[in-house]
């Protein structure tokens, strides 16, 4: 941890003056609330010796609102289009090929995905030839596996981000206003009139939308001053209110249990809507962040911060469910309080300090496969069907986790698509690289 913290500081010291580290900073706080967010939305319980697993929204409905604040995936993806935008134009600059670019920005986020996925297949093999029950396991590692849906997402988006660029620079704020209006099209025909299927093309349609407002930021397009940021958020507050107070959308951003529909999965308008909202606050906040972020202190965490973001992404369901297994082994210790009570807020403080012990621990250990390395050379055609499997591999194991279907054997085909993809993208996970924390991402 000293040598991490050294490294850190000494990666801080060297950062180019004109590296936006407001970016860097807006990533990293994203990772911390998502991470809190499930560390608190799950409420585990134990009463007579048996084990109750609830949402914390369904419990207390009046919280769903907080999910205007704590549902910050938008942010993610307009970070992801705004630094995505900046490193293609580089790119273009010195003559990079699509294939170099796309290794480039895949490698960090695949080589500690590849080595999750490989631990926790060979972890499910071990517990089940220990005689764990395979449906309590299959539901473990749905859980630990629930954050790979995003990186599915975002890898299909990062793959199709220089056509978008191509398209912003023609077309402006056409691309992400005709997305939008595809995605209520969607959202008429899922919800309004019940064609099955056809939602679940709004991953595509929103989160372009959403990642294309992120173009704009970098080329400088959206509103400026304080005053026009302002009329940002506010015209977004105004159309969440009409979408879910008015309108038929649900109050909450997130899933949950018991709703008839839900904002996120498949993803909907409203959560173009609060991309707009979070927009205009982060363009409000971004002169006195960075400010602060020129003090050597508080780069430095941002630095080391962003140096095991994905490990700290990809681990976080891993430490709560073996805190919750470990609670259960000792007769539900711990986990007996019942939910909501004014005891139970107060142990949140302690449920998230013993969750950040095992955390460390994992991010101690996995977290230098995070460091940049070279990719081996690969051509446009495999990149692109690396990706497409790799985005397979991701996607079944966020819906289904490591236990195949019939909940009697490991399923091993979605971890060897995810290695395989990266194989054809020309990312390994043989060796772990040298340099601390690495750079930030760009």
């Amino acid at each position: 941890m000293k040598t991490m913290w050294t490294t850190a500081k000494r990666l801080a010291r060297k950062t180019p003056v004109e590296r936006d580290r407001y970016i860097d900073f807006l990533r990293l706080f994203a990772i911390v609330v998502v991470v809190l967010g499930h560390w608190l939305m799950a409420v585990i319980v134990v009463r007579d010796g048996d084990v109750e697993v609830d949402h914390l929204l369904a419990l207390a409905p009046g919280a769903q609102y907080l999910t205007w604040i704590l549902q910050v995936m938008p942010v993610f993806f307009i970070v992801g289009g705004f630094a995505n935008a900046m490193s293609w134009s580089s790119s273009q600059r010195v003559g990079r090929r699509y294939s170099e670019w796309l290794q480039s920005r895949t490698t960090r986020l695949l080589r500690p995905t590849t080595v999750f996925a490989t631990v926790w297949a060979g972890a499910t093999l071990l517990l089940m030839t220990m005689g764990v029950d395979p449906a309590t396991l299959r539901m473990a590692t749905q859980a630990v596996a629930v954050p790979l849906w995003f990186l599915a997402v975002y890898l299909g988006i990062v793959a199709l981000a220089p056509l978008v660029i191509r398209l912003d620079r023609r077309y402006g704020w056409s691309v992400p206003l005709s997305l939008a209006s595809a995605a209520l099209v969607v959202d008429y025909l899922h919800h309004g009139i019940g064609v099955p299927v056809v939602g679940w093309s709004n991953f595509l349609f929103v989160w372009l939308a959403v990642h294309q407002i992120g173009i704009l930021w970098q080329r400088g397009a959206l509103p400026r001053g304080i005053s026009g940021n302002l009329a940002v958020a506010a015209a977004g507050l105004v159309g969440l209110y009409l979408l879910t107070v008015i309108g038929p959308y649900p109050t909450s951003m997130v899933g949950v249990p018991g709703s008839a529909w839900t904002n996120n999965l498949p993803p909907t308008v409203a959560l173009i809507v609060l991309a707009v909202v979070q927009t205009g606050v982060m363009l409000v906040l971004r002169r006195p962040v960075t400010a602060w972020l020129q003090r050597p202190s508080m780069w430095a965490v941002v630095v080391a911060g962003n140096g095991r973001i994905m490990t700290i992404y990809l681990w976080h369901m891993t430490a709560m469910i073996t805190v919750a297994g470990f609670g259960l082994l000792a007769g539900g210790s711990g986990l007996a309080i019942n939910p909501l009570t004014g005891t139970w807020w107060w142990s949140r403080l302690i449920w998230i300090a013993v969750l950040l012990v095992p955390l460390a621990g994992l991010t101690s250990l996995f977290g230098s496969f995070e460091a940049n390395r070279v990719a081996h050379p690969a051509t446009n055609t495999a990149v692109v069907v690396g990706v497409m499997v790799v985005i397979w591999g991701f996607a079944r194991l966020a819906l289904g986790g490591f236990v195949a279907t019939d909940s009697a054997t490991v399923g091993f085909l979605a971890p060897l698509a995810v290695l395989l993809g990266a194989w054809l993208l020309g990312i390994t996970t043989l060796g772990r690289a040298h340099g601390g924390v690495g750079s930030t991402p760009s």
